[in-house]
């Protein structure tokens, strides 16, 4: 009688052990998959007395929203801004009208919708070096450029008129000319192909009827 005893009580702590078990298991909270995103391009310009900021980004996942961060030493960070993430597009902007610095450091924060964040490099633009010397400048960004995205042009001394930006290939065929009626001396002109541009090495050309002739080095990826 006593080992029968002995017996019945272990079975039934096993039971109960089991029984545990089993309801606790089933408690656990399943596990997300963590949000993600690849910052492939980011880039600051000085536009008068604001700072252009564009960052590209690629294979996002679970993104709610990106923060704009700045900072005067490259170390402590304050946030300036956030806007919403969105599934179809992969080009953000934000323009920042308040250069108190000579030299300001901008970085990306990617928020996920588990909490998750990331963040891209640091860049860094110079309101002291706005004027470049009073030498007419025009360069692009980002470059390369991603299928579908606009071309950014930072103008520097650039006398006001109508421009016309042509885009060449490597052979020296006229693919693509617009005209670009340029006001301000520094400032962001975006002029956007109306068409695929094929993968490869390109050149553009920005000619004005002052004389002004640049040529930029572009590649589309």
């Amino acid at each position: 009688m006593k080992n029968f005893t002995s017996f019945s009580g272990k079975k039934i702590l096993f039971l109960l052990i089991s029984a545990f078990l089993f309801i606790t298991g089933k408690a656990q909270p399943t596990i997300e998959n963590g949000s993600s995103v690849t910052f492939t391009n980011v880039n600051a310009v000085v536009q008068d007395t604001s700072a252009f900021v564009q960052w590209t980004v690629d294979g996002q996942n679970g993104i709610t929203s990106y923060t704009i961060e700045k900072s005067v030493d490259g170390l402590n960070y304050i946030k300036i801004g956030e806007i919403p993430a969105s599934a179809l597009q992969t080009t953000y902007n934000w323009t920042d009208d308040n250069m108190a610095a000579p030299s300001i450091y901008y970085r990306i924060m990617s928020i996920g919708d588990n909490t998750n964040v990331e963040y891209s490099k640091d860049v860094e633009v110079s309101y002291g070096n706005n004027t470049n010397g009073g030498v007419p400048d025009i360069t692009a960004f980002p470059n390369p450029i991603a299928a579908g995205q606009a071309i950014n042009l930072q103008t520097t001394n650039i006398p006001d008129g109508v421009y016309t930006v042509s885009l060449v290939n490597i052979t020296g065929q006229k693919i693509w000319v617009k005209d670009m009626n340029h006001t301000i001396g520094n400032t962001v002109e975006t002029v956007t192909p109306d068409f695929q541009v094929v993968r490869g090495t390109y050149f553009m050309t920005i000619t004005g009827h002052n004389r002004y002739k640049f040529i930029i080095k572009v590649v589309f990826i």
